[in-house]
């Protein structure tokens, strides 16, 4: 029979004051594991050094304190975060197995309180490890929901102004036409093809590690500053994102109330109110007829002079007076191919400057190239109820070049908050302790 090792005797003491327990504690005996992470751009960050003011403040108001910090790239990206994620997680279960008695606590800036939330709102860590969040933008995605018509029209764009500039690149190089035209279009083909396919990918991944609900039973403290620049710069992106999509959302439902007003019309072809709008189904669906007659004879070769080509247009009118479904369904083929040649006009100088663009501006690449498929907003909190601390940030802040999105983490305030609410997460309630960012 093994021998069956014996707990040191602070073991006990320590036990007896995790939270939600009922036996009487001193907080003197408990010991305490704090975990820091930086944000985004900071893997140097002052405040998560030996001797910066936060660190100095814990350990004079904390009894038994053991203060690491939590490597990761800093990198502005979904995949960067994840991957801190994981090693804050790592750090997390390893401590907790080795000293599975201490109050462990994740204190995260910036997108380091975006790893700190998404490591402890798991059902390993829910339970054993509260977070503060400080100055943290929530990111919430939603994948566009974009039309048939629109994702033609994207498609088109990016494809013939790939295959532009592709042709332009070989004018300049004086290659001959025979290697300028048909290389171009193929080319372009594959571009399109491999940047929509990582595109996807990338987009699948945003919703999947951001879209993060929060458990019920989660223990955060949430505090942020005003005149936060990093959210405002967030949701000037967002601002501008929804401007185009309102822009190519306003042209198709001009499309749409335009074809509605058509179809509508068709139904009752005879009343005098209607004549307007059949004059411009008619007339629309002549058109795509018109289109295609000229697309048949350049095809055969053939060659109908100006009256023929009336006379036939004439009778497909006439027959489109009587076949309203046909008149319908061509004049809807009309509107939708109207919507995408001017959503062309816009996409299609747009689609080089978004794609250099996003290579010159690296750091928030993935936001640019994203932008196109899931659309990224900044929360102050998660979703559900929960109570925010929010501080003005005092005069010093904004003196020399400091931002106020980094006043959280050398405000004492945020200090003595911070003690204060770990201090109150153990001291015996009479109820459960609440979902919320504080505990008194």
């Amino acid at each position: 029979m093994g021998l069956v090792p014996t707990p040191h005797p602070t073991a006990f003491a320590a036990k007896r004051l995790a939270p939600r327990q009922d036996f009487v504690h001193t907080l003197s005996a408990m010991a305490f594991r704090v975990f820091l992470v930086h944000g985004t751009f900071a893997k140097e960050a002052e405040w998560t050094l030996d001797k910066s003011p936060l660190r100095e403040h814990l350990r004079r108001d904390l009894p038994d304190i053991h203060i690491c910090t939590t490597p990761w790239t800093g990198r502005n990206s979904t995949r960067a975060r994840h991957t801190g994620v994981q090693t804050l997680s790592t750090q997390l279960r390893d401590s907790l197995a080795a000293n599975p008695f201490d109050q462990h606590v994740v204190i995260g800036h910036s997108h380091g309180g975006t790893i700190a939330f998404q490591a402890v709102n798991s059902a390993e860590f829910v339970e054993r490890v509260p977070a503060v969040l400080l100055s943290t933008p929530v990111l919430t995605p939603r994948k566009r929901q974009l039309s048939d018509r629109l994702k033609w029209a994207f498609a088109s764009s990016a494809y013939f102004s790939t295959a532009i500039v592709l042709g332009t690149i070989g004018g300049f190089l004086n290659l001959p036409p025979n290697l300028i035209v048909l290389p171009s279009m193929i080319t372009a083909g594959v571009v399109i093809y491999v940047l929509y396919t990582y595109l996807l990918r990338e987009t699948n991944f945003i919703i999947d590690h951001n879209n993060v609900k929060a458990l019920e039973s989660i223990r955060m403290l949430i505090v942020r500053e005003a005149a936060d620049e990093a959210s405002s710069f967030l949701g000037a992106v967002q601002l501008g994102t929804r401007v185009i999509n309102i822009l190519f959302s306003g042209i198709e439902g001009i499309a749409d109330r335009v074809g509605e007003w058509s179809t509508g019309a068709a139904k009752q072809p005879f009343r005098f109110r209607t004549l307007a709008p059949n004059a411009v189904l008619v007339l629309m669906a002549t058109g795509v007829l018109s289109t295609l007659l000229h697309s048949f004879n350049d095809a055969l070769h053939l060659s109908l002079s100006t009256f023929w080509t009336m006379v036939v247009l004439s009778l497909a009118g006439v027959g489109l007076c009587f076949n309203r479904r046909a008149a319908v369904d061509l004049a809807n083929y009309g509107y939708s191919v109207i919507f995408v040649l001017l959503a062309m006009i816009f996409c299609m100088p747009a689609f080089p400057i978004w794609l250099v663009v996003s290579l010159l501006a690296f750091p928030i690449r993935e936001s640019i190239l994203s932008a196109a498929f899931v659309d990224v907003s900044p929360e102050t909190t998660p979703e559900g109820e929960w109570r925010l601390v929010h501080y003005l940030p005092t005069e010093n802040m904004f003196k020399g070049w400091r931002l106020a999105h980094s006043a959280a983490h050398d405000d004492p305030r945020v200090f003595e908050l911070i003690v204060k609410w770990i201090k109150a997460g153990f001291v015996p309630k009479a109820g459960p302790l609440r979902r919320d960012c504080g505990h008194g």
